[in-house]
């Protein structure tokens, strides 16, 4: 098990690939506007597309991603599934999919976080935790 410092440098590293893939033209999909936010308040300034605040029916908003899209679900049941589905529909639309990142953030983040609009509260806690010890 990783102490909180340790924790909180690779939640940091994985925030900064999310940056980069963005910043390189990935498309970065959260469920909501909350995550979105979250992760902007993160660092994670563009490509954020929001799934389910968009009025556009699933193979409409397909195609606001242009050939890479990384996956930033909820990290409870509904977003394991929808991660799941989305994979498996995107690749087969020819769009590359990484998922990784959010699987790793989940992995640390258990049982604290639930969703991504949880998470940058989360690393400000860790944060405050660490310079306060």
């Amino acid at each position: 098990m990783l102490d909180l410092e340790a924790k909180y440098k690779e939640l940091q590293k994985l925030i900064e690939r999310l940056i980069l893939y963005a910043n390189n033209g990935a498309s970065i999909i959260v469920e909501g506007k909350k995550d979105k936010l979250s992760l902007k308040r993160l660092g994670v300034k563009k490509g954020v597309l929001c799934l389910k605040a968009s009025d556009k029916n699933f193979y409409d908003f397909a195609l606001l991603i242009k050939n890479e899209a990384v996956l930033m679900m909820d990290f409870d049941r509904e977003g394991e599934k929808l991660n799941r589905k989305l994979t498996s529909e995107l690749t087969q639309m020819k769009i590359k999919v990484d998922n990784s990142i959010w699987r790793r953030i989940k992995a640390l983040t258990h049982p604290e976080v639930k969703g991504v609009e949880d998470l940058a509260n989360y690393m400000e806690k860790i944060k405050n935790k660490i310079l306060n010890f």
